[in-house]
């Protein structure tokens, strides 16, 4: 991973390599920091210290204390851990030439540049939703979005195929995401500008049609159908 391979015929920094930092991202932090499915919290696992500033000593006030330090935190501690390794396997992306538009291939080099938009898609959608739980700014510039939605060069096998369907939701709703977020929320001051004037209510409505659609078209793809009340 450090690039120390020349004496060695293991090879570490690959497309498999992004996947693998990608796959712990998503499952070692929130194995760490949450306990273990239970009827209810593990109290070997958490603090038992009584904080007079936001504890009372009455059991019954002490609920939501206990979640800010024994849900809340472990949450936002496990999203700056997978912070860090989607930022590693975005670094290896640059330098293995991911984000590079190579036009289209055939052969080994078709199935090259498939892998590649397969990882750009991955990567687009873990920088974007940890980034904005984490509210900070995304590391992938926008230049690099009509790669990601660019269609998959190559003739793609049945698994490949409904592989990039089922990412095409993903993107929908992460790209809603990232918008919604870059207008509600881009600072403290203009998100309290939106609710005085009213037009945070007028751009909930606007999101939610949004949503509602990006809903409906999941349904047809997948050929569910909601009854609404």
């Amino acid at each position: 991973m450090l690039g120390q391979e020349k004496f060695s015929t293991a090879k570490t920094r690959t497309l498999g390599t992004i996947e693998s930092f990608l796959l712990i991202s998503e499952w070692t932090p929130r194995a760490i920091l949450f306990p273990p499915e239970s009827d209810g919290w593990d109290a070997q696992l958490l603090s038992t210290d009584i904080d007079v500033r936001h504890r009372a000593v009455v059991n019954d006030q002490s609920a939501p204390a206990r979640w800010q330090e024994d849900v809340f935190l472990p949450a936002k501690r496990s999203d700056s851990m997978s912070w860090m390794l989607v930022g590693a396997a975005t670094s290896l992306a640059y330098e293995l030439g991911v984000f590079i538009d190579a036009g289209s291939g055939e052969g080994q080099d078709s199935q090259r540049m498939i892998h590649h938009a397969r990882v750009r898609r991955l990567l687009f959608v873990y920088v974007n939703q940890i980034s904005t739980r984490l509210g900070c700014a995304s590391i992938l510039p926008p230049s690099i979005i009509h790669l990601v939605f660019k269609p998959a060069p190559g003739v793609l096998s049945s698994s490949e195929s409904n592989w990039n369907k089922f990412m095409d939701h993903w993107l929908d709703i992460t790209k809603l995401m990232k918008t919604s977020l870059e207008l509600l929320f881009p600072s403290a001051n203009v998100s309290r500008q939106l609710t005085r004037d009213g037009r945070y209510a007028t751009l909930l409505q606007h999101f939610g049609e949004s949503l509602q659609a990006c809903h409906e078209r999941i349904l047809a793809a997948t050929g569910k159908y909601c009854v609404n009340d």
